[in-house]
């Protein structure tokens, strides 16, 4: 019957373990911190002292007894998930000031320049500016890349076929969405002749050329915001 007890006994100190030194909540985080340390060591203590008295049912008990309790904590302290490490982005222009001046000379070049996006130097300026103090130095440079690779996709004759003007601005526009690698010619042509050709939908070229841009844009082509 003692040992019955003693059984007993350590499965209710478990329990009332966070009830030990009365209410812990006025405790600062420290001081509970180290009230639940001295808690655990305590009821550690116990079972090594104790254990060689209990036969193997109670021990069987003790150990049943304990996994209950871990269960009803577990329900009881919900622990903080470990998800994703978010990245905390910084403006190129709060960022280092070499990496920003380099960037900064290299875009306003490009927005400037007749093969980029062929501004006014005053408003590629402007441009430049807005554009660091909104994003990274890095997505400066993957809009330059996707730009580029926008409106050659868009200029050509076997791509979107637009009017030079209608082509840079397309590619403005899109090169904030562009994700990286996506292969824009060879999907649009597939579906291009999908739409073009007789055993497909049959559709008129400048149909065909309409249905092919529709479906590139509805697909994840443009689904990475930089």
């Amino acid at each position: 019957m003692k040992k019955l007890l003693v059984t007993f006994s350590l499965s209710l100190q478990c329990f009332c373990a966070f009830s030990m030194r009365g209410n812990p909540q006025h405790l600062d985080k420290y001081q509970k911190e180290a009230l639940a340390k001295e808690i655990s060591k305590n009821i550690a203590l116990e079972i090594e002292a104790q254990a060689d008295s209990l036969n193997e049912d109670e021990l069987a008990s003790v150990i049943l007894s304990l996994r209950e309790l871990k269960k009803q904590l577990a329900r009881k302290i919900t622990l903080p998930r470990r998800g994703p490490r978010r990245i905390v982005k910084v403006a190129c222009s709060q960022d280092q000031v070499d990496l920003y001046q380099q960037t900064f000379y290299e875009f306003k070049d490009f927005a400037d320049s007749s093969e980029g996006l062929n501004m006014f130097s005053l408003d590629a300026k402007s441009f430049t500016l807005d554009f660091l103090s909104k994003y990274t130095c890095q997505d400066a440079l993957k809009f330059k890349s996707n730009y580029l690779v926008l409106v050659n996709f868009a200029d050509h004759r076997d791509g979107l076929n637009m009017f030079s003007l209608d082509a840079r601005k397309y590619a403005k526009e899109k090169a904030y969405l562009l994700c990286p690698n996506y292969p824009l010619e060879i999907e649009f042509q597939k579906n291009y002749e999908f739409a073009d050709s007789r055993d497909g939908l049959n559709m008129f070229s400048l149909d065909a050329k309409k249905y092919a841009k529709e479906k590139l844009e509805q697909s994840n082509a443009f689904s990475c915001q930089i």
